[in-house]
């Protein structure tokens, strides 16, 4: 779908920029942004587990589900917001600072702690990030395709 030019793109009305790319909120992405806005508040309401309360540093670790509370938070609004652009831009800013925090947070607790720490939930947490660079970058390329059909039909 990406390799198309923006001639051959099949979703291009003519002269609409808010309808040139449907909406792309899979149910599996919201119920996953879902279920790590529940993660970040549980870990930021409590002390943690022993592992993390041993291998991590407190301030650490409720600053990182402080920003994955917030990055879920930012990322589930952009579904619904009215706006395409700015729901866009949204999603954008929220899955890419959960990008960021999920594996270094997850390479943290494994320099701190060691590889025999709870290895299912670090490597989850860690992907968890990788997937939402992903999903990022796919936003960007959307707003891409807007703001070229909006500075070819709309000068």
């Amino acid at each position: 779908m990406w390799s198309r030019t923006y001639r051959e793109h099949p979703y291009v009305p003519a002269r609409d920029p808010m309808h040139a790319i449907p909406p792309s909120r899979h149910p599996f992405q919201l119920w996953v942004l879902g279920a790590l806005l529940l993660s970040g508040l549980a870990n930021f309401l409590t002390p943690g587990s022993e592992v993390l309360q041993e291998g991590l540093n407190p301030v650490a670790h409720k600053s990182w589900a402080l920003i994955v509370t917030v990055s879920a938070v930012l990322a589930l609004i952009s579904a619904w917001w009215p706006d395409r652009i700015t729901g866009l831009l949204l999603e954008r800013t929220g899955l890419s600072a959960m990008g960021l925090v999920c594996p270094l947070y997850a390479a943290i607790v494994v320099l701190q702690s060691g590889f025999g720490v709870g290895v299912p939930g670090i490597t989850l947490t860690a992907f968890l990030g990788f997937a939402c660079i992903i999903r990022a970058v796919h936003v960007q390329r959307e707003l891409n395709i807007l703001r070229h059909f909006v500075t070819r039909h709309f000068k």
